[in-house]
């Protein structure tokens, strides 16, 4: 009884000295969406704790109330670093505390808060809405039964929340998602064409032989762009129920800013672990750079991809229009995805003819693509 008491208690306690930070932070009311949602999210919980601590005090503890100690725990230590943000000493507020802004809030750690709060809600919303209490005491009714309910509550929020916290670290490592440009270009493809490059003797070798790098050059408007599209596809359908990696960039003369060689990058690798967890590696280079309010170098970026390439059993790259690409730029992604060359890794670019891939990639087998009558051909070379 004591542990868990003490353990609500104390969250408590910390929640409702949070909640005095509004009367001491400048202009509340014109606060950020997510400091205001934050601070909503806290009432709500100090009525679930309220609740919560009058149902253990007039409770006998059993096995399954035991069960809340962890979570309870670990929202006690997620609310103390909010509570050191206000600058509280001993249940004081400093001076510090007392010239508060909103200036001093990270929207994305405000966020991760946000979650925070969703998750131990959630749980205690679970716990009083089924009537542990009754339910364990005075109906006894099959404790085992209820214990197996919480437990999957709480096992499909900490699904949930890791879910939605992957997808929080994937974005922040880059915003490009060209899961979507995927689509978009290959919803523009028009059904039988581009059929003669899956069945091209030059991309069947590439498709089988691990290690291949196939260049296809044509002028603009031979469609290049959607046969890659095409490609992806193709690649996607034919490995979904295996280990093989597929990732693509497509490339625009437009985007130049957004397109950075380090973001690139990591666009490739977002779509290498978008159906696997994320390393330890990767959580620990958001959290170092989350506490500085820096982004991750180039080689950062680079060695998280070479680190989810190694986890494939192989890897289809497809660069799309590379002569889009400013020169300088070209030659600093050139660099780094040659560096991922190895017997598993095959790469298929797309480029005007006049762009050269030496002395990155040497001796590619290479594709002329033309357009004619509305449909594609090849001339090998």
């Amino acid at each position: 009884m004591a542990e868990i008491l003490g353990v609500v208690t104390g969250a408590l306690q910390l929640v409702e000295t949070a909640l005095k930070a509004r009367d001491y932070v400048k202009d509340f009311r014109n606060a950020p969406a997510e400091q205001q949602k934050l601070f909503s999210e806290m009432t709500t919980l100090k009525s679930l704790l309220e609740e919560f601590q009058k149902r253990v005090g007039a409770s006998d503890v059993t096995g399954t109330l035991q069960h809340m100690v962890v979570p309870l725990a670990r929202f006690t230590t997620v609310m103390e670093k909010f509570t050191v943000k206000f600058g509280v000493a001993d249940g004081r507020w400093s001076q510090l505390s007392k010239r508060l802004t909103w200036t001093l809030w990270n929207k994305t750690e405000a966020k991760e808060y946000i979650v925070e709060f969703e998750s131990i809600k959630s749980l205690l919303n679970a716990w009083l809405a089924v009537g542990i209490w009754d339910a364990g005491q005075e109906h006894k009714k099959d404790h085992a039964a209820i214990l197996s309910a919480v437990d999957n509550n709480a096992r499909e929020q900490q699904d949930h929340n890791n879910a939605g916290k992957k997808k929080q670290i994937m974005d922040w490592i880059t915003s490009l998602n060209f899961f979507q440009r995927q689509a978009d270009i290959f919803s523009l493809w028009q059904p039988g064409t581009g059929q003669w490059l899956l069945s091209n003797p030059k991309f069947y070798k590439w498709e089988s032989v691990p290690g291949q790098i196939l260049w296809c050059r044509g002028i603009p408007g031979a469609g290049k762009t959607i046969l890659s599209s095409l490609v992806i596809h193709h690649l996607r359908d034919q490995f979904r129920d295996g280990n093989i990696g597929v990732a693509c960039i497509y490339l625009d003369h437009k985007e130049t800013e957004a397109q950075t060689p380090v973001n690139l990058l990591a666009g490739l690798w977002k779509q290498l672990v978008v159906d696997k967890p994320l390393t330890i590696a990767v959580q620990e280079l958001y959290r170092h750079h989350q506490q500085r309010d820096t982004s991750p170098v180039i080689d950062e970026v680079f060695s998280i991809l070479q680190a989810a390439v190694a986890e494939r059993s192989g890897v289809y790259f497809v660069i799309d229009a590379l002569d889009e690409y400013p020169e300088h730029q070209r030659n600093i992604l050139l660099r780094y995805l040659s560096r991922l060359q190895a017997p598993t890794i095959s790469f298929l670019i797309t480029s005007r003819p006049h762009v050269t891939l030496a002395p990155f990639f040497t001796e590619p087998q290479t594709l002329e693509i033309l357009a004619t009558g509305g449909r594609y051909w090849s001339i090998c070379g």
